[in-house]
C-alpha cells in the first residue's frame, strides 16, 4: 500500500497563517507569543488561572492539500515537561476540534498517533460523536491548559500527516 505524507514545517513566509487565542476571550489573563526562526516555531507565554482563564493557544490555518483520508501524525517538537493538546478541526464539523492529549519530556521527540487517537470536543467538553473521518484539516493547533499557572516553551519543528 503506498503511502503519502504531506509535511508543515514553519517558515517565516507563511507566518500570517499562525495565530494565537488564549483564554482572553472568556475574560481570562494568559499571555503567549510566537517566532519563527528557521524551520523552527517558538510558542512561549504564560498560562494565568485569573479571571477564570487558563489555557493559551496556537492555531495555523492548513493550506489546502490532495488528501484522500489521513490515517496518522507524527509530530516533532521539543518541549518543557509540560502537557500540551495537539488539535485538529476539519470542515467536516469546523465547530468541533480532535484532540490528541501528550506530555513534553523537555528533549525533542517525535510524537506518533492515529486519527481514531483524536477525541471529538467544543470548548473543552468531550462530544459523543463521531471520530474524525481523515477529510482535509482546515486548522492545526497546540493548546496548553493545565489548570495552574504556569510558564511554558514549546518548539514546534513539523508535522507529518500520513495518508
Amino acid at each position: 500500500m503506498l503511502t503519502t505524507t504531506h509535511t508543515i514545517t514553519p517558515d517565516k513566509n507563511d507566518a500570517e497563517n499562525w495565530y494565537i487565542i488564549n483564554d482572553g476571550v472568556m475574560g481570562g489573563l494568559s499571555q503567549s507569543n510566537f517566532e519563527i526562526t528557521g524551520k523552527q516555531l517558538r510558542y512561549y507565554g504564560h498560562v494565568s488561572t485569573r479571571n477564570n482563564g487558563g489555557f493559551a493557544s496556537l492555531r495555523y490555518n492548513v493550506k489546502p492539500l490532495n488528501i484522500n483520508e489521513v490515517k496518522s501524525f507524527k509530530l516533532t517538537i521539543t518541549g518543557d515537561g509540560s502537557d500540551y493538546e495537539f488539535r485538529l478541526r476539519a470542515a467536516q464539523d469546523s465547530w468541533i476540534s480532535y484532540v490528541y492529549k501528550f506530555q513534553t519530556t523537555g528533549e525533542k521527540q517525535t510524537i506518533n498517533f492515529t486519527v481514531k487517537d483524536l477525541k471529538p470536543q467544543y470548548r473543552g467538553r468531550k462530544l459523543n460523536k463521531e471520530v474524525y473521518n481523515g477529510k482535509q484539516p482546515i486548522e492545526i493547533g497546540l493548546l496548553i491548559g493545565n489548570k495552574k499557572e504556569q510558564d511554558f516553551e514549546i518548539l514546534f519543528h513539523n508535522l507529518e500527516i500520513i495518508e
